[in-house]
C-alpha cells in the first residue's frame, strides 16, 4: 500500500474523471477551491477515531493530514461503494434537497422536527 500525503487530496483534481466527478458523485458544481460547512454530531468514539487517524497519518507521512481531507476521502469512497450496491455502479445524480433531521442530541425517541 502506498502512503498518501496531503498532496493526494482528492480536492486537487486527482481521483476525478474527465468531467471533474469523484468516485460515487456527479461533477462538482462549485469551484474546486470552494468549501461549504457541513455539520453533524457523532459519538465521542468516532470523534476520537478521526483525530487518531489524522494524527497517525500525519506522523507516518511527515505532512499534515487534515480532518477535511480524511472526511472527504471517506465520504467519496463510501458513496462509491453505495453506488455499486444501490445505483447499478453509476454515480449518484445530484439531489441537493435538504435531508430530514435526525435524532436531536437530547431526543432519544428519534423524533424529527424539521430539516437541515
Amino acid at each position: 500500500m502506498s502512503r498518501r500525503t496531503t498532496h493526494d487530496d482528492p480536492t486537487d483534481g486527482e481521483d476525478r474523471d474527465a468531467r471533474g466527478a469523484s468516485a460515487g458523485s456527479t461533477p462538482d458544481r462549485a469551484a474546486a477551491d470552494e468549501w461549504v460547512l457541513l455539520q453533524t454530531s457523532v459519538r465521542p468514539a468516532v470523534r476520537d477515531l478521526t483525530r487518531s487517524v489524522c494524527n497517525g497519518v500525519t506522523r507516518a507521512v511527515g505532512e499534515r493530514y487534515t480532518l477535511r481531507q480524511f472526511l472527504t476521502e471517506a465520504v467519496e469512497a463510501h458513496a462509491a461503494r453505495l453506488a455499486e450496491l444501490y445505483n447499478d455502479g453509476r454515480p449518484w445524480p445530484e439531489d441537493s434537497r435538504r435531508l430530514p433531521r435526525g435524532r436531536g442530541l437530547g431526543d432519544p425517541s428519534g423524533a424529527s422536527d424539521g430539516s437541515t
